[in-house]
């Protein structure tokens, strides 16, 4: 396989039954986009499927179990200035039964915000990636009537 310097990332929005969803704000001492407001995720380790890559790095960030999680969608994280590019599957959760998230990664985020489907389009910013022009909203419609 030829050697590229494009990593394989992953973001997951995490829903409750309230149909809120959670988003970090990355550590201003982050070694990439510090202060940057983000859904939670990560580098996507070899020989780890896409999903299994989403729910373990919701147990890392959040320390919280998921019933069911899906790709609606895919961005490229480009930043030129930190000489960093990523292709990031996108993907819908739902937090199981019983389980609130929290913070378990404070050396790299900041803090937690939750904020209702409602403002889907209205995150707050700067964002790592343009999330709602990235994921379907529609599908993200579908996957929470299915899994309310």
């Amino acid at each position: 396989m030829p050697k590229t310097d494009v990593g394989a990332g992953c973001a997951v929005a995490v829903f409750d039954k309230n149909r809120e969803f959670v988003m970090a704000k990355r550590h201003p001492k982050a070694l990439h986009m510090p202060g940057v407001w983000s859904l939670p995720g990560g580098w996507i380790e070899k020989n780890e499927t896409i999903l299994d890559a989403g729910r373990r790095e919701i147990m890392e960030e959040l320390g919280v179990k998921l019933s069911a999680i899906k790709v609606v969608g895919v961005a490229d994280v480009i930043k030129p200035d930190e000489n960093h590019h990523a292709i990031s599957a996108l993907m819908v959760a739902m937090l199981a039964d019983g389980e609130t998230p929290r913070n378990c990664e404070p050396e790299k985020t900041e803090g937690l915000l939750t904020l209702p489907f409602s403002k889907w389009e209205d995150m707050p910013r700067p964002l790592v990636c343009d999330y709602a022009a990235n994921m379907s909203r529609l599908e993200i419609e579908k996957f929470l009537a299915e899994n309310a």
